[in-house]
């Protein structure tokens, strides 16, 4: 038996409303697929958060902005993803006592469903210099991108190298490219150790340089509306 995939572009209508695309097999005009496509006039709502991720003490404060796009409505609700992972208001985050990763989460007020989170990094001071990666996996088809925040603590300088140690890329952004083949790959984080005779700083004891290393799964390609 021999699997074949055929390709179409549909152009949607000018009229807002659901329709339907089918493909029937020229093979067997009995074997029928059907796809949905919804079109709307109403523009699309996005949301960020600047900065990504921050690394922050116990107790210490860091401030977070929303920007929000596809409506005049400017306005987000804030949050905080972990129970007892802090309190942030009006985008002033206040950590907690206890430290690990956390996430402050923006709501577009005009569609609460769209929302943008930033990775926050709490540890208590006189740690080794450390590295953590967010998130920590993704799943994404072959081909597509995810991004990925590096949070290096202990050090002030914030910079780390990117490798892909089991396939596809990333660059120097963290912008990890999937391969075009299925399986679990990994995107890895170093901070580069101090410069001989450098001073260590003093929240950190010295580095390890010990990377931190996320998961990103492949899945292959799966038909979209159009797309045969």
């Amino acid at each position: 038996m021999t699997d074949a995939i055929a390709q179409a572009q549909t152009i949607a209508p000018a009229t807002p409303g659901t329709y339907h695309v089918m493909a029937t097999s020229k093979a067997d005009p009995m074997q029928t697929a059907i796809a949905t496509v919804t079109v709307s006039l109403a523009p699309v709502v996005s949301v960020s958060i600047d900065p990504a991720g921050v690394s922050v003490a116990p107790g210490a404060i860091a401030t977070f902005t929303a920007s929000v796009r596809g409506t005049p409505d400017l306005g987000v609700s804030w949050s905080v993803q972990e129970s007892g992972g802090g309190s942030v208001l009006d985008g002033v985050y206040t950590a907690p006592a206890a430290p690990g990763v956390y996430h402050v989460v923006a709501a577009a007020h005009a569609d609460p469903t769209k929302t943008a989170s930033a990775a926050v990094l709490v540890t208590a001071p006189g740690h080794l210099v450390s590295v953590q990666i967010d998130p920590a996996a993704a799943t994404l088809r072959a081909g597509n991108t995810v991004r990925f925040n590096a949070i290096v603590t202990g050090a002030a300088d914030a910079s780390v190298t990117w490798t892909a140690p089991d396939g596809g890329t990333v660059d120097s952004a963290g912008l990890f490219l999937a391969p075009g083949g299925v399986g679990d790959y990994r995107a890895s984080s170093s901070s580069p150790p101090p410069s001989p005779g450098s001073p260590t700083p003093a929240s950190s004891g010295r580095s390890t340089g010990a990377p931190s290393t996320p998961t990103a799964s492949t899945r292959p390609r799966r038909p979209t509306a159009g797309t045969w």
